[in-house]
């Protein structure tokens, strides 16, 4: 009879923890910490996730291409969906707030206009390879982003 009621005991916790786990559009909500690197193109910054599906994107890149090495900082809105293990995001609005080139300060309105005007408005889908409450990793081709919450 006890191993009964012990039995009992556990069904009825796991079932009350199945119901309280969060999905992974919970998960995701809110300030992240990220970086990551690609083909040469390193970024270290934050991201926001909020419940409407907006995001708010401050990153630092720096990028070797050419033999030109550039350096700029960005503050972004955009948008983010979840599509089973993918998360879609967007760009809708971006602003250099610093540019550099091969150790040169130059004014943020030199970054390339047509560069920013292929950021904004691109849909990309990364892959989600870990998402809990405390790491959110991400794998979009050979790049990989890591990011983690406090």
């Amino acid at each position: 009879m006890t191993l009964c009621k012990t039995n009992a005991f556990f069904m009825a916790c796991l079932i009350m923890l199945a119901g309280c786990s969060k999905s992974q559009q919970e998960l995701l909500k809110g300030h992240w910490e990220c970086n990551g690197q690609d083909d040469g193109a390193k970024f270290t910054g934050s991201v926001e996730y909020v419940s409407n599906g907006s995001s708010n994107v401050m990153f630092e890149m720096s990028m070797k291409e050419s033999g030109t090495e550039a350096e700029f900082d960005v503050i972004a809105q955009g948008t983010w969906e979840l599509n089973k293990n993918e998360l879609l995001e967007s760009f809708t609005k971006l602003t250099i707030t610093r540019f550099v080139v091969d150790g040169r300060n130059l004014p943020p309105e030199q970054f390339p206009q047509q560069l920013k005007e292929a950021i904004i408005g691109t849909a990309t889908g990364s892959e989600i390879i870990q998402l809990d409450e405390r790491v959110l990793l991400t794998k979009n081709g050979s790049s990989k982003t890591t990011c983690s919450r406090q």
